[in-house]
This record gives structure tokens, C-alpha cells and sequence, in this order.
């Protein structure tokens, strides 16, 4: 079961394409970590997905890790929430959008196995979830070959502007 980012990466949530990738900066507007999809919720400043309906038109992206220190000067790892990212610049993940990206995400429970081209939207508190046809939420990225398994909190997807294949 993979619950933490650092199961998979130590260095950077970008598994694939970071020669393409796109970044926006800013703040964020509470602690957050990196994998969190977060939406533009006012001019550099980012905010945990509410998932409702109004994230289909707010800019989306990703929490990028970014290599710091605590107080003390002990190091950060990719799995400690960012607790000065109120006032500090942080990297936001925004595309491209073309399925050429994969990232490793903090996700819900998706409840049971998925694979590779399963739907995944936004959804409160920054989580992807299983995208659903009947929802508010947009299709904004899809699992990749390796799938997903049930009780994982972090899912590997692929960033696209529609997603793969929606599956619900």
C-alpha cells in the first residue's frame, strides 16, 4: 500500500516529462504538501481544491516539493507539509496538459483497485478522486499502466486536459 510520496519519489513529484513541465509560483493558503492539488484562488495565491463545481474555471495544479529546512535546520522530505508556504514562493505544477506528464499525487481511498486510464478529478481538501460522470468535478487526469490498488493515498497519474480514458 503506497500512503506517502516518498514511497515513490524523494527528490520531486514529477515522475516523467520534467524537461516539458510547466510551473506557476505563489503562495499557499494553509499548510499544505507536496501532491496536493491546489487552484488559483486569487492573484499568487493558491488554495486546496474544494472540490465543488467552481474548480472547473480556477487554474489547477499540483504542490511541487521544493528542498528546505526546518526552524532548526533540519532537513524536509517530500512528505512534510509545506508550514511557511503562506510566505514563501512555492512551484505549482500546471501542465502540460497533453498526457505526457506523470506526477505522484496524494489521492482519497479510491475504495477499489483502478487501471491504467481510470478518470481522476479533484475533489476537497486537495485529493485526486475517482472522476464521475455525474459530478461537478472535471476529468483532469487518468491512472497510469501500473493502475491504482485499494487503501493507496497516492496515486501516480497522467495530466491531461480532459484525462484518458473515463471510466465511472
Amino acid at each position: 500500500m503506497t500512503t506517502s510520496i516518498s514511497e515513490i519519489s524523494t527528490d520531486s513529484i514529477i515522475l516523467e516529462g520534467k524537461t516539458r513541465v510547466k510551473k506557476l509560483s505563489g503562495k499557499l493558503a494553509a499548510n499544505y504538501k507536496p501532491g496536493t492539488y491546489v487552484v488559483q484562488t486569487a492573484q499568487d495565491t493558491w488554495t486546496a481544491n474544494p472540490g465543488t463545481a467552481s474548480q472547473n474555471h480556477q487554474i489547477g495544479g499540483w504542490v511541487e516539493f521544493k528542498k528546505r529546512t526546518s526552524l532548526t535546520f533540519g532537513a524536509k522530505d517530500i512528505d512534510d507539509a509545506y508550514t511557511y508556504g503562506t510566505a514563501i514562493n512555492v512551484e505549482i505544477i500546471v501542465g502540460p496538459r497533453d498526457g505526457t506528464l506523470m506526477l505522484a499525487v496524494l489521492c482519497q481511498n479510491l475504495s477499489a483497485a483502478k487501471w491504467f486510464g481510470q478518470g481522476v478529478q479533484g475533489t476537497s481538501g486537495g485529493l485526486m478522486a475517482k472522476h464521475n460522470k455525474t459530478g461537478s468535478g472535471t476529468n483532469i487526469a487518468y491512472t497510469t499502466e501500473e493502475g491504482y490498488t485499494a487503501g493507496d493515498t497516492v496515486v501516480k497519474i497522467y495530466v491531461g486536459s480532459t484525462g484518458g480514458i473515463s471510466i465511472a
